[in-house]
C-alpha cells in the first residue's frame, strides 16, 4: 500500500479530498457524540452531507488555495508568514466560511440561508481568527507546501466539529 507522501504526489487533490472528507465526518461525529449529546441521537445524514461536503468543497478548495498562496507569496521569513495569514485569514476565510454555511444550511433545506449566514458568520469569524491565526502562522512558517492541507484538516477535525455545531444547531430565529 502507498504511503500517504506517495499518495500526495501521485494524487495530490484526490489525497487531499478524502483526507477532507474523512476528517470533516470524524468532526462532525465528534460535534454530535461529545458536543451535542444530550441533544439529539447522532444524525448519520448529517456526517455523510458533511463528509461529502470535506470531499467536494473543503479539500479542492483548500488544496487550490494552498498551492497558489504557497507561490503567490514563497518563504518562510516571519514578513511571508505574516502576509500568508493575512491573506488566508481575512481574504480567504471569510468568503470560503460563508460558502461553506451557505451550502450547508441550502443542502438541509432550510428557509433563507443567506439570511443564516449573515446571522452566523461574525460570530463564526471571530472564533476561527482566534483558532486559526496562531496557527496558520505556525503551519505556514514551519510546513511545507504539500503538507499543509493535512495540517490543517487535522487541527480542522476539532474545528470542523464547531462547524458542524454552527450549522445544525437551532437559533431561536429559525423557523420551523
Amino acid at each position: 500500500m502507498p504511503s500517504y507522501a506517495q499518495l500526495l504526489e501521485t494524487w495530490p487533490l484526490l489525497t487531499k479530498s478524502a483526507t477532507a472528507a474523512t476528517l470533516l465526518g470524524a468532526g462532525d461525529v465528534a460535534a454530535q457524540r461529545l458536543v451535542e449529546a444530550d441533544e439529539h441521537a447522532w444524525d448519520a445524514r448529517r456526517t455523510g452531507k458533511l463528509a461529502v461536503m470535506g470531499g467536494l468543497m473543503v479539500g479542492p478548495a483548500l488544496h487550490a488555495w494552498y498551492g497558489w498562496l504557497g507561490r503567490a507569496v514563497p518563504g518562510a521569513t516571519p514578513s511571508r508568514v505574516a502576509a500568508r495569514v493575512v491573506a488566508d485569514q481575512f481574504a480567504f476565510a471569510p468568503v470560503f466560511l460563508s460558502a461553506f454555511l451557505g451550502v450547508s444550511y441550502a443542502v438541509d433545506g432550510k428557509p433563507s440561508p443567506a439570511r443564516k449566514v449573515m446571522r452566523d458568520i461574525g460570530p463564526v469569524l471571530k472564533t476561527n481568527w482566534a483558532v486559526w491565526i496562531p496557527y496558520q502562522t505556525f503551519v505556514f512558517g514551519v510546513v511545507p507546501v504539500k503538507w499543509q492541507v493535512l495540517a490543517n484538516n487535522a487541527c480542522g477535525t476539532v474545528w470542523n466539529g464547531y462547524l458542524g455545531y454552527v450549522a445544525h444547531r437551532h437559533h431561536p430565529s429559525d423557523r420551523k
